[in-house]
């Protein structure tokens, strides 16, 4: 188990993915603790992240991540195979029971041109009976479609993913409490660059969770 402890400290975890298209993507992490410049509270922030049900701080591989034609595979469906095709990844933040209360904020550093991903927060404390949801293709259907253009159906894609990142920071959540989200990835043929080919494309992703205490500002 990795357990992340810091007394007044901001904690901020990295997770690395590094994506292999269109066979494999690898990700691991690894934790830097920053001191904080404020007191507000004694007392520590606990919290335990995982990866597809494992513990971050290993190796995790997954398989499939395909290209898709916005269009056609996505807006159209005329495959009908973009859910299937999809690469989810399921993170939780568990904060533990001796934790002071907490926010956390998320975002993503080194998205590339060529990688299509969706964020999804599927809630608090969810039940085990409880299903994530699959049909990613319904989700952003929903989200893009008051957009009339392409461009602008990939904006709304966008902005749902930073409104999803900007729930989260507005969160606080309290000792015992969890939360879960999905990242969601596919390549993207339509935004490859003319020097990229798809097979041999590599992307480098970076995950930051930076997590304080709730009485607490952000930088």
């Amino acid at each position: 188990m990795k357990r992340i402890q810091s007394r007044l400290a901001t904690l901020l975890l990295i997770l690395s993915l590094f994506v292999l298209i269109p066979t494999t993507v690898y990700a691991w992490i690894a934790y830097v603790e920053q001191k904080g410049f404020v007191t507000l509270e004694s007392g520590d922030i606990v919290i335990d992240v995982h990866a597809d049900d494992q513990y971050f701080g290993q190796n995790l591989l997954l398989d499939d991540l395909t290209f898709i034609d916005f269009e056609k595979d996505l807006i159209n469906d005329q495959t009908e195979t973009f859910n299937m095709i999809a690469s989810p990844l399921k993170v939780t933040i568990d904060v533990e029971e001796d934790s002071l209360s907490l926010k956390n904020r998320l975002s993503f550093e080194g998205i590339e041109s060529g990688l299509l991903y969706l964020v999804i927060y599927e809630g608090i404390d969810l039940e085990e009976s409880d299903e994530l949801i699959t049909d990613y293709q319904t989700y952003i259907e929903t989200i893009t479609s008051s957009a009339l253009t392409i461009p602008e159906k990939r904006q709304a894609l966008l902005d749902h993913n930073q409104a999803v990142f900007d729930q989260i920071e507005a969160l606080v959540l309290e000792a015992e409490e969890e939360i879960t989200l999905q990242f969601v990835f596919w390549g993207d043929y339509d935004m490859l660059e003319v020097s990229q080919d798809g097979v041999d494309t590599d992307y480098a992703i970076t995950l930051l969770i930076e997590t304080i205490q709730a009485r607490g500002d952000f930088d």
